[in-house]
């Protein structure tokens, strides 16, 4: 073959010589030509390739062509050249040979590749990978790399200050020499989601040490991918967080200690609300029993005795006392079952200003007609679902109340309102008032505003009225001042039916 004349090596991106068996040039193409400044001196036919190498190459580059005189086999040579101009680069020649019919050397060909980028590269990627060994090392977090098959490949300069393991200790060493057996399971679990490409952040391990006290870490898992997709390592970063973690057990021993000792309070609690409310049920039903005899014997006294005016008033006197206590009574069952939440709406349709009515003659027939009710109301029927005897646990409360609590007034006021899927009933007087220390606990049962020691009460009637709406599902609100006065409003959420009288 005449390579002298074969001009399609021209079309070659790279720069490709012939030389002769003595490694003289026979013929270069035109990439030569164009990166001549890559040579020594002027690329001709018949240079001896050795002296276009610059100066130090040159018996390298006779060994070679030694060699391939010899063994005919290809040469790859790396080397820095400077041209004339001081410029270096670097360079990769191949030389392969090329053999005659009968074995002998006929030609070397050249091909030249001027690798000055990929060199850069590699030194900046090394540089790189430095930078990253240094800053992995040095940093202030816990930082260590494991292989495909758990074995510790990477462990920082903080991985030996919290556990005291230096790298002669784990390095080349399976994961049980650093993770505690109790997180070795968790440790897997990790490993196994970071296989599946699952979310593997916060994780918390327990890592042995030298001295064996406890270190716990929160890390962060990144899985390492080669070049072909494939998973060879994983690396933990992560910070020691011994101190927080033990903090943290602390709270929650003493959380689980308090949440023992609140249920075995809790537990105490219903035990005496449950012994409370039996005794009231008993003594509530035994009691009922005398105060009938009672009753009945006043009865018969008056039906079949000759009792004098003063002897009367005394039996009058009884069946008062009689029916206050039969109140109480009712009042202390009734807050025993709110307490103990057995108190059940029995709901029916009532005429609520009927009803009203009824209570308001009541209430005042009881207070010996002391004060006047005067009410304001819409001129419509408003019927509600409801309970009777809730009703009236809730508006004999309360009125009397307002009675009992504005002695010297001539009247308390009641308004009802019905607006939409609501009625509201408001209670209003002018009487002495509760302060604002006394409205914060007005409503727990037996509890007496200071200012009302004089007047009779047992300090249950609100509490019950209370109770009462929230069973049947209203609100129940309260404003008072000193001296001027209490307004309590009762809503209830009801369907009003409206029709003229």
């Amino acid at each position: 073959m005449n390579f002298l004349n074969f001009s399609a090596l021209d079309y070659f991106a790279d720069p490709i010589i012939i030389l002769n068996a003595g490694g003289r040039v026979e013929f270069f193409n035109k990439q030569v030509i164009r990166f001549g400044n890559m040579f020594h001196t002027t690329v001709e036919a018949g240079t001896s390739f050795a002296d276009l190498i610059s100066t130090g190459h040159n018996e390298t580059v006779h060994d070679i062509l030694q060699q391939i005189t010899f063994d005919r086999r290809s040469r790859v040579q790396e080397l820095e050249h400077h041209d004339g101009k001081g410029k270096l680069y670097n360079l990769e020649i191949t030389y392969n040979p090329i053999i005659s019919e009968n074995g002998q050397l006929e030609r070397i060909y050249l091909t030249i590749r001027e690798t000055s980028t990929e060199r850069i590269f590699q030194k900046r990627a090394t540089q790189l990978v430095q930078d990253l060994s240094t800053l992995i090392e040095q940093a202030n977090a816990v930082i260590f790399g494991i292989d495909s098959r758990e074995y510790v490949t990477e462990w920082n300069a903080e991985c030996s200050r919290v556990t005291g393991l230096g790298k002669e200790d784990v390095l080349a060493k399976k994961t049980d020499v650093i993770i505690e057996d109790l997180f070795l399971e968790r440790f897997r679990s990790l490993l196994q989601d970071v296989f599946l490409q699952r979310p593997t952040g916060n994780i918390e391990l327990q890592l042995k040490t030298k001295t064996d006290s406890p270190v716990v870490v929160l890390l962060n898992a990144t899985p390492r991918i080669n070049a072909s997709g494939g998973l060879i390592g994983i690396l933990f970063v992560g910070h020691d967080i011994t101190e927080l973690y033990q903090y943290r057990q602390s709270l929650e021993q003493m959380v689980r200690d308090k949440t023992t000792k609140l249920k075995a309070s809790l537990e105490k609690e219903r035990e005496l609300v449950d012994i409370k409310n039996r005794f009231v049920s008993l003594a509530s039903h035994e009691f009922r029993i005398p105060l009938s005899n009672i009753i009945s014997s006043v009865n018969f006294i008056k039906a079949n005795s000759r009792l004098g005016e003063g002897a009367l008033e005394k039996t009058t006197t009884i069946e008062h006392q009689v029916g206050h206590m039969r109140i109480l009574i009712d009042d202390l069952l009734t807050l025993g079952k709110a307490d103990a939440h057995k108190l059940k709406a029995s709901y029916q349709k009532i005429d609520l200003m009927v009803f009203l009515k009824g209570i308001i003659t009541e209430v005042v027939v009881n207070a010996h007609h002391s004060h006047q009710v005067k009410v304001e109301a819409p001129g419509t029927r408003i019927e509600v679902e409801s309970d009777e005897k809730l009703l009236r646990n809730i508006f004999i409360n309360l009125l009397s109340n307002a009675i009992k609590f504005s002695p010297g007034k001539p009247a308390i006021f009641l308004r009802v309102n019905g607006t939409g899927s609501f009625v509201e009933i408001v209670i209003a007087d002018e009487g002495i008032g509760i302060s604002e220390p006394d409205l914060l606990k007005v409503f727990e049962p037996f509890n007496r505003g200071s200012n009302a020691s004089a007047i009779k009460g047992t300090g249950l009637g609100l509490s019950i009225a209370k109770k009462a709406v929230e069973t049947l599902g209203g609100s129940l609100e309260i404003e008072s001042t000193l001296q001027k006065g209490t307004t309590i409003t009762v809503k209830f959420n009801t369907q009003i039916l409206q029709a003229h009288e």
